[in-house]
């Protein structure tokens, strides 16, 4: 998979465009209909500790993060290593996705989720306004349950 990433983000000129072409080279490969899942996801399933499935595995998932970081670097990231992380996440999902449930589309999908991580340079600001906004809902679901509760009456047999 890394020669085949490698080569599918070569035809890009800009940083922009070869970060999100490592889910375009994804989708390529999704698409072919023989994709089983990530080989060393189905290999290291069975792996034990230190042993050379593990070993390899490793050393794929580090290639993997170092590329989305130096690619991050190269578009201008101000958190590289962040946004990598969350990229390197929309990876493994996107190939989870396309295995499990038969979406060889899920690369374009985690694409765009990449593409607006990547507008906002990495930082989660609609995410933590979105955690703000669920924590409130929370809190008053909360209380009108509670207030609802106090307010109910209780048959006498469901006391019993």
């Amino acid at each position: 998979m890394a020669e085949r990433i490698t080569r599918y983000i070569e035809r890009y000129d800009t940083p922009r465009e070869r970060l999100l072409g490592v889910f375009g080279a994804q989708g390529e490969l999704f698409a072919e209909g023989t994709y089983r899942g990530c080989a060393f996801a189905r290999a290291s399933a069975e792996s034990h500790p230190g042993d050379l499935v593990e070993q390899a595995t490793e050393g794929y998932r580090a290639w993997v993060r170092s590329l989305l970081t130096r690619l991050a670097e190269e578009a201008g990231v101000p958190d590289a290593p962040g946004l990598a992380r969350q990229l390197h996440l929309l990876y493994d999902g996107s190939g989870l996705s396309a295995r499990m449930d038969h979406d060889p589309t899920s690369a374009a999908a985690a694409r765009t989720a990449a593409a607006a991580l990547l507008e906002g340079g990495g930082q989660p600001v609609v995410v933590g306004h979105l955690s703000r906004s669920l924590g409130a809902v929370v809190a008053a679901a909360g209380a009108a349950l509670g207030r609802a509760a106090r307010h109910a009456e209780v048959p006498a047999e469901a006391s019993r």
